[in-house]
């Protein structure tokens, strides 16, 4: 695993929305009936795949990363930056 602290049951809980959500898409769609398994099926592999992604899937780590993490030590301005058009 990553180092780093995770969250599963977040995970549970965007995947289960992000389910319903696809489920009740389908239905208004009418791709799949009220009265099919297929709504049920899609929300618990969608909760489960949350789960599975706040375990394994790549950590955010604390916060974003700064500018001088993202700009090598020395580097100056680019060739020509500050200069007006010609």
């Amino acid at each position: 695993m990553n180092g780093g602290k995770r969250h599963p049951v977040r995970g549970f809980f965007a995947g289960l929305f992000l389910g319903i959500s696809i489920a009740l898409f389908l239905i208004m769609a009418a791709v799949v009936a009220l009265g099919d398994i297929v709504p049920i099926i899609v929300v618990v592999v969608f909760a489960v795949l949350g789960v599975v992604w706040a375990l394994y899937g790549p950590s955010r780590g604390r916060g974003g990363t700064t500018k001088s993490e993202t700009v090598s030590a020395g580097a100056g301005p680019a060739p020509g930056a500050g200069e007006p058009p010609k």
